[in-house]
């Protein structure tokens, strides 16, 4: 009984995790958004102003790729966290994470995408 109690919890956490969704976060136009950057040991913050160019990049192509992102319960180590008023957009090598509205959804990204968010 527990067995298959254990295996159809493990069934529904997969099939949650592999729903697909849309993303529907509007970027802020002004304004400062927070930035950690992880790089080893080092970690570095500071404010960057969000009509930069490294954060019209991330802005840019989450709009461009609005659908298409997985449901996820995985806790992510990012190496860069975009944080603004309600979300947050970590990315993890090639995997962009967004957390807002309760959820975290992951997308697959290219580097140069978030390239441009470095500390001024």
């Amino acid at each position: 009984m527990l067995r298959s109690t254990v295996l159809l919890f493990v069934a529904s956490l997969a099939v949650l995790a592999g729903c697909e969704s849309s993303v529907e976060l509007d970027f802020p136009t002004t304004g400062l958004l927070g930035l950690t950057i992880r790089d080893g040991a080092n970690t570095s913050y500071c404010d960057i102003d969000a009509s930069s160019s490294g954060v019209t990049s991330v802005a840019t192509w989450i709009e461009t790729n609005r659908d298409g992102w997985d449901s996820s319960i995985v806790t992510y180590a990012p190496s860069v966290q975009l944080n603004g008023d309600g979300f947050s957009v970590n990315f993890v090598s090639d995997l962009a994470v967004i957390n807002y509205n309760k959820e975290q959804l992951t997308h697959l990204v290219s580097n140069d995408v978030y390239a441009g968010l470095v500390c001024p």
